[in-house]
């Protein structure tokens, strides 16, 4: 996937709120922002291993455009704090990886009132590597502060499943799962190693 890809899928996005009826014309943006927690799997050989879960914060923006009554796209873009933490013993080693994810959702929304109070979601995600880092500390000899962004690649793509639910005229909370379907390592020919990120989020509209 490409950014060329992106930007293909966003104007056919487009092209079907434009062709909603006028009466469906309704239009939310805001903010975001909230906790992630991830970790990385990988598999080498048929064998899986799941690094430790570090906690990161989320923030960003989202569009969202009625298409019918109950249905909408959304669109986010938001600044993520990925990767895993693990500990032993006085040791701590740190992946620090901090992404641009862009998820495009189709958006159900459900009447529980007059008003859609709750509303479920799911949508690819692209995601474009902003940062990788690595730090190491504790008793062994090494206290290690390292760049790794050669060893990531610089587009993920991923699959975001969640829900919400309102909590005042304009704000929301969502809770959503993120996983990355690509290998998000270079020169990881006979395996991979990919995002896994549970996201809790505070949504306020603003338009």
């Amino acid at each position: 996937m490409t950014i060329r890809s992106l930007a293909s899928m966003l104007v056919v996005l487009g092209a079907v709120s434009a062709a909603a009826p006028a009466s469906a014309q309704e239009r939310d943006m805001g903010a975001l922002v909230g906790l992630n927690i991830s970790n990385v799997d990988i598999n080498v050989d048929d064998i899986s291993v799941g690094l430790g879960n570090r906690g990161g914060l989320i923030v960003g923006g989202f569009y969202n455009q009625v298409v019918r009554p109950a249905f909408s796209v959304e669109i986010d873009a938001l600044i993520s704090m990925k990767g895993s933490s693990l500990s032993s013993g006085g040791d701590k080693f740190d992946l620090n990886l901090t992404y641009l994810d862009v998820p495009a959702l189709a958006r159900y929304n459900i009447p529980v009132t007059r008003e859609p109070m709750i509303h479920l979601f799911a949508g690819p995600s692209f995601n474009f590597k902003l940062r990788a880092t690595t730090s190491a500390s504790g008793s062994t000899p090494f206290d290690v502060n390292e760049n790794i962004g050669d060893d990531i690649k610089t587009f993920e793509a991923g699959l975001v499943l969640g829900g919400g639910v309102k909590i005042h005229e304009r704000a929301h909370l969502d809770v959503r799962y993120a996983c990355g379907l690509t290998n998000i390592a270079e020169g990881l020919d006979d395996g991979s190693a990919k995002n896994k990120v549970l996201s809790v989020m505070v949504g306020y509209r603003i338009r």
